[in-house]
């Protein structure tokens, strides 16, 4: 529930446990992040009265960094130490917020199943919270959705990491705010057209015949009718859910569309949709891990995507995305905490396997910069189950 906060009651260096709006949807400023007294003043100027947060006011909600702690300019090792150790603080808050969003999304598409209407006001809470975390905690949301799946529910977790993939590239692009709930609710409900497909299609284990794949490609237009019957929603949520398979080469489905002829929340949901399918376990196929994944939508499937929005991903997530595993050529294995943007083959590693094979206690950190480290180099991704890593317990 948003609480209102009076103007005269802000102070600065405040921070708060959810984002802070001036209107629904104009952020002032992000979860856990300080407010300024500039923040005040453009409030003041602006005649604004008082805000509104769906969190709580709190002062210190993490350790205060020691003066002799903190990142000297240039010193960037040492500042993304520090953003990985408040990462590896603040996890569980936002997994909770991840599950949360599933299961609200889990109930709306039971909704839809049986032709019942959107709750508006509940998917565009999901929305509002989904990006007031995301924004300032990219690296975890990343990780949540490259890595949160179920088998045996696909939909609801795809929906909602669809959505975060989508909030990351929408930001770089530097999108209209008042234009990213609708975007974030297209993202969410791209897919809603497969509550109409049948359970025995979705559920097959083997590779589809052609017949039950051109079933399937029904569903863009199922879920165009489902939502542009929603007098709630606006239209370019259901043009999102018909033409999130349309390709930029003009050879995707149901109308061929091309170029920007697709429009721009479609083009975005189409990248973040293919990547979160690939990184993910399906019935026919295992799972790609992060690296595997972005090479293949640049070797195969470039040619289907906006190019400007591809690079924007692919850069944003890195060619090792932060929680990814990687072997190094002596043989030790580490969990990539941070990399140089002009430096990505060389990230910030935290060893978890030594290079004898024994898997390291967590009160022996070893952090190694392999831009400092010119004798170490990593010669591949790998599966954190081929080494009994969840790298959760360790982000």
């Amino acid at each position: 529930m948003m609480k209102k906060i009076n103007l005269s009651d802000l102070k600065a260096g405040m921070k708060f446990s959810r984002a802070v709006y001036i209107t629904p949807t104009n952020m002032l400023v992000g979860p856990n992040m300080p407010l300024k007294s500039s923040d005040i003043e453009k409030l003041k100027r602006w005649g604004i009265k008082e805000v509104e947060t769906a969190g709580d006011i709190i002062f210190s909600p993490t350790p205060e960094i020691l003066e002799d702690e903190k990142p000297k300019p240039g010193d960037y090792k040492k500042r993304i130490v520090l953003e990985y150790n408040k990462l590896h603080r603040i996890k569980k808050r936002y997994k909770d917020e991840y599950d949360e969003a599933v299961n609200g999304i889990s109930s709306i598409l039971r909704y839809a199943q049986h032709k019942k209407a959107i709750n508006e006001v509940k998917i565009r809470n999901i929305a509002h919270t989904l990006v007031s975390s995301i924004l300032p905690n990219e690296h975890i949301f990343i990780y949540l959705a490259s890595n949160m799946t179920n088998e045996n529910d696909y939909l609801p977790y795809h929906s909602i990491n669809v959505a975060i993939f989508s909030v990351i590239i929408a930001n770089q692009i530097k999108i209209d705010p008042k234009l990213m709930a609708n975007l974030t609710i297209s993202a969410i409900l791209h897919d809603i057209g497969m509550t109409k497909i049948p359970l025995k299609i979705l559920t097959k284990k083997e590779r589809l015949t052609t017949e039950e794949f051109n079933i399937i490609k029904l569903h863009p237009i199922y879920g165009y009718k489902m939502l542009a019957k929603d007098s709630s929603l606006s239209a370019d949520i259901a043009n999102v859910a018909l033409q999130h398979h349309e390709q930029y080469d003009g050879e995707g489905y149901p109308r061929k569309l091309k170029g920007e002829k697709i429009d721009l929340f479609s083009r975005i949901v189409a990248i973040a949709d293919t990547y979160d399918a690939m990184t993910k376990k399906r019935n026919y196929r295992a799972k790609f891990i992060s690296y595997d994944a972005m090479k293949n939508i640049l070797s195969e499937s470039k040619n289907k995507f906006d190019p400007r929005l591809l690079k924007i991903f692919l850069s944003n997530l890195s060619i090792y995305p932060v929680a990814s595993l990687v072997k190094l050529n002596t043989n030790a294995v580490g969990m990539v905490i941070g990399a140089y943007s002009d430096k990505p083959l060389r990230p910030i590693i935290k060893i978890i396997v030594d290079e004898f094979g024994d898997r390291l206690e967590e009160t022996e950190e070893r952090i190694i910069d392999l831009s400092e480290e010119q004798d170490m180099f990593i010669v591949g991704a790998v599966n954190e189950k081929d080494f009994g890593i969840n790298t959760f317990s360790l982000v």
